[in-house]
């Protein structure tokens, strides 16, 4: 879903037992502010089917090496 709305791709990493997080990679700032509110119906979609709490949401730009 999330790709469909222009993300380059979607990570979903386990943190802890229970816990997951999600990165989204975006081409640009643009296409990421343009599907806010689509992607906070589909938290709530997941949020619903998956019987999961959000805890926090993080965004801006990330450095990341590996």
């Amino acid at each position: 879903m999330i790709l469909s709305l222009g993300a380059n791709s979607v990570k979903m990493c386990k943190t802890e037992e229970l816990k997951f997080m999600v990165i989204t990679e975006w081409p640009n700032g643009v296409v990421a502010k343009e599907a806010t509110d689509k992607i906070a119906g589909v938290r709530e979609q997941a949020s619903e089917e998956f019987d999961n709490v959000m805890i926090s949401s993080h965004a801006g730009e990330t450095f990341a090496s590996g």
